[in-house]
């Protein structure tokens, strides 16, 4: 792997960026704009830094930010395609701001209109809300853990799923249905628990 004299560790092709010193006193950080993955744990805990552009990355792994308690904003991300879970907990990002989208991808959602124009929602993204019918017929994937402790009348979703994750709809409580839109559902009984804690 490639690493600097602080300990700032990338893999040798500079696609997975692997370490940030936790000491390391900067307050901005730009990510290299050839790296598609931030390894897990890979920023937790840092003290100094207040703002990370994350250029081009795609896949942000378990809990990458976790802790790292000064990180104000996240910029970058138009590419982003899967986020593990407490990505960004413990962080002032995550916990300032009620509705957070980058590019494709909603990081979390608290209130108002659900977000119309996205492909994938990351893990612990939504917290306890109550939904009527949601429309999510245009999401590619699903992280784990996504929607916690939440309750529907309905969710459809369509053909261009390709990933749930495990537990999406973790203690979710479904009252009435859940649609497929011109596909064959992706879990089907035995395994619907993995989904729903059999709450369906």
């Amino acid at each position: 792997y490639y690493s600097d004299n602080e300990g700032l560790q990338y893999s040798k092709s500079l696609n997975d960026l692997i370490y940030y010193p936790r000491a390391k006193k900067e307050t901005t950080y730009n990510i290299n704009s050839n790296t598609k993955l931030i390894s897990d744990n890979a920023f937790n805990a840092v003290k100094y830094l207040s703002s990370v552009d994350i250029g081009n990355v795609e896949y942000i792994g378990e809990k990458a930010f976790y802790k790292s308690i000064n990180i104000l904003d996240i910029t970058g991300g138009s590419n982003l395609k899967w986020v593990d879970l407490d990505a960004f907990v413990e962080t002032k990002f995550f916990a300032n701001n009620d509705n957070i989208v980058r590019g494709d991808m909603l990081i979390k959602y608290s209130a108002g209109e659900f977000p119309e124009n996205i492909k994938y929602i990351a893990s612990n993204a939504v917290e306890d809300n109550r939904f009527s019918i949601l429309y999510l017929s245009n999401i590619i994937s699903i992280g784990n853990s996504a929607f916690n402790e939440c309750t529907f009348d309905k969710i459809v979703l369509g053909a261009t799923l390709e990933r749930l994750g495990d537990l999406s709809f973790n203690n979710c409580q479904m009252n009435y249905t859940l649609d497929f839109v011109g596909i064959q559902p992706p879990f089907m009984d035995p395994i619907i628990s993995l989904y729903f804690n059999d709450n369906i």
